[in-house]
């Protein structure tokens, strides 16, 4: 099995802070298609401090099963627990004010590896910047044509 690691993405983001937080954390079944990951999405629980949704995807030609929980903070982060089947990890997410229209997105990711399955660290860190530069550009041009 794989060690624990942890590594941290920043995002330069187009759009004011609060605009960048309400889409950042409006979560629904079909975000998959923004990141044109192949999963499904159940949102089993939306309240305005948290959300809790299943998450089943395939590595392969096996199923995988997750559970994502999401604890808001408003008006700048907010807290991911992510408790899989090849892994567990953690998600802090922190947005910063860099002008009236910039913010700058920090996140910082701990994995808990439990197979052998579990995406390296650099596979990982790969997915992640591509799956939120396909989400900061979706936000900006939802900004942009609001």
């Amino acid at each position: 099995m794989r060690k624990p690691f942890q590594f941290t993405i920043t995002k330069r983001i187009n759009a004011p802070l609060g605009y960048a937080f309400a889409w950042c954390t409006d979560f629904r079944e079909d975000d998959h298609k923004i990141s044109q990951q192949k999963r499904r999405i159940r949102i089993l629980e939306r309240t305005r401090k948290r959300f809790i949704m299943s998450i089943q995807t395939k590595h392969g030609l096996k199923g995988v099963s997750a559970v994502r929980i999401v604890s808001l903070n408003p008006p700048n982060s907010w807290h991911l627990d992510w408790i899989g089947d090849e892994n567990n990890e953690t998600g802090d997410y922190q947005l910063t004010r860099l002008g009236p229209r910039k913010t700058q997105l920090k996140a910082t990711f701990k994995v808990k590896p439990k197979t052998s399955n579990t995406p390296t660290k650099p596979t990982m860190m790969k997915t992640v910047n591509s799956v939120w530069d396909k989400y900061v550009n979706a936000l900006e041009n939802d900004y942009k044509t609001r």
